[in-house]
């Protein structure tokens, strides 16, 4: 039961220090010459990700859809009863935790069943009052040689509905694409489109973002592949009065939700929140090594 902690916990800490360690390195640059230094991800962002999962020593477990939580209570064998949290998952399996760290969008965390929907009463009115921007996103895939011939890498659109262009070119130096792949272009929508066009089927939404790439890149190659994903929750519009950066639930057994809902939609705001987090948890567990 302890693995869910540790993950969470140390990845919200191993996060903290590598975004500390990069604004360090940015505030330095900015004494010493002022010119702003920027650092990417060559093999995609990704790797960040993993790179803290990994760190975390925890057993992670992927594609487990939380459906509902509750909380268990049962004699121990001091005499005392052991309260925990009983997780299920959307193919009926359940896992038992000693805590349990929610990072979804308001609305999702709002609809899981079970008696966190108790513990979420008296935040209730802060959660629903949490607003999202919705956006769409396209991939297009081309073919190993295929050229994209433009100046930039990224690119944002302001005189058409689609606001955000991003090709990725296989010959930049610090990037990092496998041998046997193309380069490919990512588009990411504006706020108005999303809203415009939320509930409309996917292949509908391609068939009118890929016109608008035309535009802008008369000359792209025909992709051998495309996938269009519907960002129901992309940005916190509106976040919980206060930017309080977490709300503890329950403190026994610990039931915290956090995410950039509580701050704001930026890397400061996951930071932010994340630092919430482990000062919460590090209050509330006075044998925290954190």
């Amino acid at each position: 039961m302890q693995d869910l902690t540790r993950v969470s916990i140390r990845s919200c800490y191993l996060l903290m220090c590598w975004f500390h360690l990069m604004g360090s390195l940015k505030e330095k640059n900015k004494q010493g010459d002022g010119v702003n230094k920027n650092f990417v991800a060559p093999s995609g962002m990704n790797t960040i990700v993993k790179h803290f999962l990994h760190s975390s020593e925890s057993n992670i477990f992927f594609e487990t859809h939380c459906s509902s939580i509750n909380r268990l209570e049962k004699p121990g064998s001091d005499g005392q009863n052991i309260k925990t949290w009983q997780v299920t998952d959307l193919k009926e399996k359940n896992s038992e935790f000693d805590t349990v760290i929610v990072t979804i969008p308001t609305p999702q965390l709002l609809n899981l069943k079970g008696s966190i929907q108790d513990f979420l009463e008296s935040e209730r009115s802060s959660l629903e009052s949490v607003q999202y921007s919705s956006r769409f996103a396209l991939a297009l895939y081309f073919d190993r040689g295929a050229k994209i011939n433009v100046p930039w890498t990224c690119k944002y659109v302001t005189e058409i509905r689609v606001c955000g262009l991003y090709p990725w070119i296989q010959e930049r130096d610090w990037v990092k694409i496998p041998k046997m792949l193309g380069p490919s272009v990512l588009v990411h929508t504006s706020v108005p489109f999303g809203i415009q066009h939320l509930e409309m089927d996917l292949n509908d939404v391609k068939d009118l973002i890929i016109p608008y790439v035309k535009q802008i890149l008369p000359d792209l190659p025909v992709p051998v592949n495309s996938r269009c994903i519907r960002w129901r929750y992309s940005q916190v519009s509106r976040g919980v009065e206060g930017s309080p950066g977490c709300a503890v639930l329950c403190s026994s057994p610990m039931l915290i939700a956090c995410g950039d809902a509580f701050t704001h939609t930026n890397f400061d705001g996951c930071i932010n929140s994340a630092q919430s987090v482990v000062d919460a948890f590090s209050k509330m567990s006075p044998d925290s090594s954190l």
